[in-house]
């Protein structure tokens, strides 16, 4: 999809694509919604991804990659920030640290039941690009019956 920039102005716009595939004879679909975030000036654009699933098992360990459009200047530099969630970046729970490409989790870092969002910001001359991701620490069932 490619958006003409003169008809964007500095704002958070939702873009939802919505797919569909014939794969013998059923049909699959899905919707993804992306928050896109113009800014002024040249800013880096990056991308973070994380796992396949934006709900996560907080038992595991989880690994989120920050990837430039432009990969990779030296002059770059990379600053992890959380956006919500109870704090998951203190202490040694962040494996490589907040200025690298990479943040990692360790188990049992992420609370369970809780939405998290996290941004990484990649400032370079021309001024800051930035990504976010959300994911959720699934909570363990409760409640219900189960008959056998």
């Amino acid at each position: 999809v490619k958006l003409r920039s003169s008809l964007l102005r500095p704002a958070a716009y939702l873009v939802s694509l919505q797919a569909s595939a014939q794969i013998g004879p059923s049909r699959q679909a899905g919707v993804r919604a992306v928050r896109l975030y113009v800014t002024p000036g040249a800013p880096a654009p990056v991308t973070v991804f994380g796992p396949d699933t934006a709900v996560v098992n907080p038992a595991s360990e989880h690994l989120l990659t920050g990837l430039p459009e432009r990969y990779l200047h030296l002059d770059w530099v990379y600053r992890w920030y959380q956006l919500a969630g109870e704090d998951a970046l203190i202490g040694s729970s962040s494996i490589l640290g907040v200025s690298t490409d990479l943040l990692g989790f360790v188990a049992g870092v992420l609370t369970a039941g809780q939405a998290y969002r996290f941004r990484l910001e990649v400032g370079a001359g021309s001024g800051v690009g930035f990504a976010e991701l959300d994911l959720i620490a699934a909570a363990a069932p409760s409640g219900g019956r189960l008959t056998v």
